[in-house]
């Protein structure tokens, strides 16, 4: 009898002792062998799992209700270049590999994973400067048995990538805000007034506050790039932005409009201080001397832009009210 329980127990153990099964008695092979077949099945099945994750490209591993490990793939063994197999049967605390303080956390986290069935995922730096993207979650069988399986996901190329990209923005960003700056005077340009300016404004709006516009130009700038050529004239322009850019704040927009024409958007200000901001522009370029001593001099319009308006309509009355300035013999500023 005891010859005949060894020999149905090697059967349910592992099924491939063929010496030992030929010994057996016909009609007992006849009984149990459903029975080993379906061993056989289900060992197959129970490898084709166990290979299966062993081949997956992440780091897998399996705890117990221990908290031991159970299974480490391949992947594992590679990304910590260890001998998986050493550590079977060991908690996350006996892994050398994995930092002390960190493995302290892990194995709190494992054992509420498993107790709870909780899941666990977070983003870790490496020490060799790997980023890595990591997750556990507890599990529980029908049979009250629990245990805990987790991947770790080695995102360091699409961390680089991040960093390209952002760097691609920074770029992009750098090359709109350039393509909106006029290179002579280093204010905005006509660009920046098409694509940015009537945003900014009616953001202005929306939050209640006044918004002026001043248009103003050199008095009889013309005859400096006659006389004296475009590099004079480029001199003299820098020299009024210069004045320009002083004159204001740095949230409001300076733009060059184009040749000895300027426009200033002042923001958060009233009708009564963007006249005074006008007649401070008039005063300092009278500073601005011409290659034949004599003063340069601005006309300025300046007008309020209505809650109804555009920057378009309202530079028709500022045009105007340059045009008033003008009329009045230069040097002046109105407000219309």
């Amino acid at each position: 009898m005891k010859e005949l329980m060894d020999w149905v127990s090697d059967i349910l153990k592992g099924c491939d002792d063929n010496r030992s099964w030929e010994k057996l008695p016909e009609p007992l092979k006849s009984s149990l062998a459903p029975i080993r077949e379906k061993i056989a099945c289900l060992q197959s099945e129970s490898e084709f799992f166990i290979y299966a994750l062993k081949s997956l490209p992440n780091p897998i591993f399996i705890k117990d209700e221990n908290v031991k490990f159970k299974l480490f793939n391949d992947a594992y063994s590679k990304f910590y270049d260890i001998n998986a197999e050493e550590f079977i049967g060991k908690s996350v605390m006996d892994l050398p590999f994995i930092p002390e303080k960190s493995r302290e956390i892990y194995h709190e986290e494992d054992t509420d994973a498993i107790k709870n069935g909780t899941i666990h995922h977070y983003h870790i730096n490496m020490q060799d400067g790997r980023h890595t993207f990591y997750w556990s979650k507890g599990f529980r069988l029908p049979n009250d048995r629990r245990g805990l399986v987790g991947e770790i996901v080695d995102v360091s190329q699409e961390k680089e990538l991040e960093k390209e990209l952002s760097a691609l923005k920074e770029q992009n960003r750098a090359i709109k805000n350039d393509a909106a700056i006029d290179p002579l005077t280093g204010l905005y340009n006509r660009r920046f007034l098409a694509e940015n300016a009537d945003e900014a404004v009616n953001k202005a709006k929306s939050e209640n506050k006044n918004v002026c516009l001043l248009i103003a130009d050199i008095d009889l700038f013309k005859h400096v790039n006659d006389d004296y050529g475009h590099t004079v004239g480029d001199e003299i322009l820098v020299k009024f932005a210069d004045i320009i850019k002083k004159s204001c704040r740095s949230d409001d927009a300076c733009i060059r409009y184009g040749g000895d024409e300027f426009l200033i958007i002042l923001f958060g200000t009233d009708y009564e201080t963007a006249q005074k901001v006008a007649n401070r522009i008039v005063e300092k370029t009278r500073s601005i001397k011409f290659p034949d001593g004599k003063n340069a001099t601005t006309s300025i319009g300046v007008v309020k832009i209505e809650k109804d308006e555009s920057i378009a309509q309202s530079l028709v009355r500022a045009d105007e009210a340059l045009y008033e300035a003008k009329e009045k013999g230069r040097n002046t500023a109105v407000a219309k």
